[in-house]
């Protein structure tokens, strides 16, 4: 499933943990802002880690837009697109 900024596939891992890979294009940007993003992913997952059900792979891919938000507004942004997608795929926990 995907929504304006991110892509995300999932499969069932049979391990009680999450595995992330992140994807993203030379499109997206320079190499200082493609590394920025993809820190920006995985703080998001680190601080929602709760809400997400274990015991999947989640590889998510960055869309080119994700490069055109504003520095302010881009860790939000991300965090509410990772949470729209979970809540897509239902694979959102408990917490």
């Amino acid at each position: 499933m995907a929504n304006r900024l991110l892509v995300l596939y999932i499969r069932e891992n049979g391990l009680l943990v999450n595995r992330l890979g992140i994807s993203i294009s030379r499109k997206v940007g320079k190499a200082v802002l493609r590394n920025r993003i993809k820190r920006l992913i995985k703080e998001q997952i680190r601080l929602n880690e709760g809400k997400i059900s274990p015991g999947y792979d989640l590889i998510i891919v960055v869309r080119a837009a994700a490069g055109t938000l504003p520095k302010n507004v881009a860790f939000k942004q991300i965090g509410e697109s990772l949470l729209n997608l979970v809540d897509r795929h239902k694979i959102r926990g408990v917490s």
